[in-house]
């Protein structure tokens, strides 16, 4: 089985099925021997917005101070090797195909996102990483990760999304972030409200300790915007935990690794004048917009390239990008959950009087956003992690 063929067949699996338990994930662990116990010391990261920086932080500080790291992050941007990671190296083409081929016999009826997930827990076993950094691929409580005993839990942040799933409001969707929650161990989180009262609850239920994160006033960070101070917190946080468990992390790494760390396609300047971010979100979008707003001095104007998903909210992440840019080429990811562009454009026509350009190829998007710039003009590309994937590859 080669490369391609290895990717065919785990997305062949499909994510698709009406009712989610960990039933299937520890089925098939359990074939495999139970590599999700043999992966060091855990750490199991959910949230609304900000999750993925704040693993590769921790990642990245650990790495600095000499551990041995294991990563497993979702979605990718270029290919599925890149969310399987140790010291900051993607798993190999070649090695990520063998592994394919070692689970094939034991998969009966798993998803595309179990078998990866017992895939990472096999590479980081087989290799004896000391730290597991596991991010959550949606929710929490039913997700493939929660298998995992965790000895500290990290919950960024709570903001609506997939409420279908979820739930309707942010104390339903915390309560989910909520169930990686374990027994007698550590909770870090940088919830605020609501939410946090949630939290709060369920740590006392289940006899853990919660330590609330706050903003870091670190300035050299290696990944860039005011979010980013409220993900370097949350993971200045997690590693002062790990030092009460007595794991030697001098400050001097914690500084070195916020500042050296790098997570691709987080408020990114890919070239001087084309901005991209993931923003898949009302609170990623509501970021992005402030941060936009700050480059007003730098850039005459911003066309803003858009495409998403249409089981998010877009139109509350257009109501916050529309009044900080300047023009807006609408565009589909390739994805079967993409958005129709045109019905983005009537939601745009209605409520602002604005007609954008749809261009609903990512690439001819970009590309024509380009030639709509000036020389002194801002490209930026957001909307779904798919879209600004798409941009890596043009």
């Amino acid at each position: 089985m080669n490369f391609n063929q290895a990717v065919d067949y785990l997305v062949n699996l499909g994510n698709d099925r009406e009712e989610w338990d960990l039933d299937l994930i520890n089925e098939l662990l359990h074939k495999l021997k139970m590599p999700h116990r043999r992966i060091g010391t855990v750490i199991h990261i959910t949230g609304s917005n900000g999750k993925g920086s704040v693993c590769a932080m921790v990642a990245n500080i650990l790495k600095t101070a000499g551990y041995k790291v294991g990563l497993y992050t979702s979605p990718h941007l270029r290919r599925i090797t890149e969310r399987i990671k140790i010291n900051n190296e993607d798993i190999s083409k070649e090695v990520f195909s063998e592994y394919v081929q070692r689970i094939r016999p034991f998969v009966n009826g798993q998803s595309y996102f179990e078998v990866l997930t017992a895939i990472a827990f096999m590479y980081f076993a087989d290799n004896d990483v000391e730290f597991s950094i596991i991010e959550v691929g949606l929710g929490g409580r039913l997700d493939a990760t929660n298998v995992v005993e965790s000895d500290i839990s990290v919950i960024t942040n709570v903001s609506l999304e997939h409420t279908k799933r979820l739930g309707e409001n942010e104390e339903k969707i915390a309560l989910e972030k909520a169930g990686i929650i374990k027994e007698n161990s550590i909770c870090v989180t940088g919830a605020e409200g609501d939410a946090l009262k949630v939290i709060e609850r369920v740590c006392s239920q289940r006899n853990t300790e919660l330590l609330v994160s706050r903003p870091t006033d670190f300035s050299r960070l290696g990944l860039k915007g005011d979010v980013q101070k409220d993900n370097a917190g949350t993971a200045i946080k997690i590693i002062k935990a790990l030092k009460r468990k007595e794991f030697l992390i001098p400050k001097l790494h914690i500084l070195e690794g916020l500042e050296s760390v790098k997570w691709p396609g987080r408020l990114e300047f890919i070239s001087p004048r084309v901005l991209v971010d993931v923003a898949h979100n009302p609170a990623g979008a509501l970021y992005l917009a402030n941060e936009l707003k700050k480059f007003h001095e730098d850039f005459e104007r911003v066309v803003l390239v858009f495409g998403v998903l249409a089981d998010k909210d877009w139109k509350s992440m257009l109501d916050y990008l529309v009044s900080v840019v300047d023009e807006i080429i609408l565009t589909k990811p390739n994805s079967e959950r993409a958005a129709q562009p045109a019905l983005l454009e009537r939601y745009l026509v209605k409520q602002f009087s604005l007609t954008p350009l749809i261009v609903e190829n990512v690439k001819m998007a970009f590309d024509k956003a380009k030639t709509e710039a000036g020389k002194k003009d801002l490209v930026v590309v957001t909307g779904s992690f798919y879209t600004v994937g798409e941009i890596y590859h043009s």
